[in-house]
């Protein structure tokens, strides 16, 4: 869960919401963790937004709902345990 308050925006400014991390040694798009197998793909309202791009919004009420998928590297064996990842999410005005 996260909030967003942005009641008193700026109409005429473009909001835009982006995940920075670092991305993930088989596919850049997706957040890298621990494992280095293993991605976090990050998806909003069902459509993958990739690592380190925006994605711009409708409106100050515009709250995407955001999901994390696993994903492991092709042809890869991911090791049972523990892993770690992190991520910065921004919303900024253009």
């Amino acid at each position: 869960d996260y909030t967003l308050d942005c009641g008193d925006s700026d109409p005429d400014k473009t909001l835009v919401l982006g995940i920075s991390g670092a991305g993930a040694e088989f596919d850049d798009t997706l957040l890298g963790a621990s494992i280095p197998e293993l991605g976090i793909e990050i998806q909003a309202n069902g459509t993958k937004l990739p690592l380190n791009e925006k994605l711009v919004l409708s409106g100050p009420t515009d709250k995407p709902e955001l999901e994390a998928i696993l994903r492991q590297a092709p042809g890869s064996h991911l090791p049972t345990g523990e892993f770690t990842a992190g991520a910065t999410m921004t919303v900024s005005y253009q």
